[in-house]
């Protein structure tokens, strides 16, 4: 979640494209990473380059949608698209301890090889969305580069009681500095909260993630690195 603000700045500058074809590559890598985990240190670091991948994916599919489909057809795809993370949802868990009892844990992971290497090779090959073109000097500066270090630093911290503070600490900091005159480009512009409507979806967003976070944790299966 915490690198999600990048993953839609990036999307805004340099189209929306790459983003989402880097983000289902980081998908796979961290998936292969866990599969083939010797530690637990190495199952953590491929789960953690599998969920920034995962985050860019999650939130760059509205934004395509929302470029490559009218405003009056939108709504049906976004459905599809709900549907399949509902149905993601619902018989992921039940699938992956069929995996997990018949045949490998690893196998939870392996399974994203194929299926994101063909979504993969479908972005690649269909995924053209226009952009405003700049330079690539210019783009990185658009780049809210202390705004978002400041939201990912208080989101990823140490243990449990320090996350805490400098999570709260992090986001009030992060809060301030993206109302002041410093960033070019804010990640999180400040007239995004002025709309009730608006808000209000935020608000539906973050119950949703707090639901989905509750549910894979209470799903997560414990076992030995072998």
């Amino acid at each position: 979640m915490a690198v999600q603000p990048l993953f839609g700045q990036l999307s805004d500058i340099f189209g929306r494209r790459w983003p989402m074809i880097t983000a289902v590559s980081l998908l796979i890598l961290g998936s292969a990473i866990s599969g083939a985990a010797t530690s637990g240190s190495m199952l953590i670091a491929g789960r953690s380059v599998q969920g920034i991948g995962g985050g860019g994916i999650g939130l760059l599919i509205e934004p395509v949608v929302c470029d490559l489909v009218p405003l009056r057809e939108r709504s049906k795809f976004m459905a599809i698209v709900m549907m399949t993370f509902s149905l993601g949802t619902s018989i992921g868990p039940f699938i992956g301890g069929i995996i997990v009892q018949k045949s490998s844990w690893r196998w939870v992971f392996y399974l994203n090889l194929p299926i994101g290497g063909v979504a993969l090779g479908l972005l690649v090959v269909f995924l053209q969305v226009r952009y405003e073109k700049m330079s690539f000097k210019d783009n990185i500066g658009r780049i809210d580069s202390v705004g978002n270090s400041i939201l990912i630093l208080s989101s990823a911290s140490w243990r449990i009681i320090l996350p805490l503070a400098l999570g709260f600490a992090g986001l009030i900091a992060f809060g301030f500095y993206e109302s002041s005159r410093f960033p070019l480009e804010p990640t999180v512009p400040p007239r995004l909260f002025t709309n009730r409507t608006t808000v209000t979806a935020y608000i539906l967003s973050f119950v949703m993630a707090i639901k989905g976070t509750c549910n894979s944790r209470s799903t997560l299966p414990f076992f030995n690195i072998s």
